[in-house]
């Protein structure tokens, strides 16, 4: 491949996600030592910034007003359980389950485990208390309430392994 294809290429990636790794016609990626002289110091390091970017499945995006930047893997963490990325630009808070700013105490709209939850405890007419959020279920008059105390184990990714409810019954 002539220099000024390998330039044209080696640019595309840079702004294109699906030219990263750059190829040739086959599906081998173009090794590095063949640009290697073609491009400034300046033009490397973005081409290395993109690549891990590009390279990074299932990317976050901040979505804070004029930002919009890739939240590397480095910057993720977990809080109660939740996995949320904070900006390296704004210093905004987002959840990783729906790429929007971060929930806080309340559930993601988009967390399938905590919606399956909600809707069994529905279907058994368990409410939740409205101070602390666990929980309850009438079972006659005002005063007999049983309270489930819910205990999740999740595995290292994060996926419920185990779910055991407790039952205390109030007199």
């Amino acid at each position: 491949m002539c220099h000024s294809c390998l330039r044209r290429i080696f640019k595309l990636s840079v702004t294109d996600p699906q030219h990263m790794p750059p190829k040739c016609c086959t599906a081998d990626h173009i090794p590095l030592k063949h640009v290697e002289r073609l491009f400034d110091i300046n033009f490397k390091k973005n081409w290395n910034r993109k690549y891990q970017e590009y390279t990074t499945k299932n990317r976050i995006y901040c979505p804070g007003r004029r930002c919009g930047e890739w939240i590397k893997p480095g910057n993720i963490h977990k809080e109660d359980g939740k996995k949320y990325g904070k900006c390296g630009r704004c210093k905004l808070k987002i959840c990783c389950l729906c790429n929007g700013k971060w929930h806080g105490s309340k559930e993601c709209p988009k967390d399938e485990e905590t919606n399956a939850l909600l809707e069994a405890a529905k279907q058994a007419g368990w409410q939740r208390c409205y101070s602390c959020r666990t929980m309850v279920e009438l079972k006659e008059g005002c005063n007999h309430m049983t309270w489930y105390v819910l205990e999740l184990d999740l595995n290292p990714k994060g996926i419920l392994i185990t779910l055991v409810a407790v039952l205390l019954s109030f007199v």
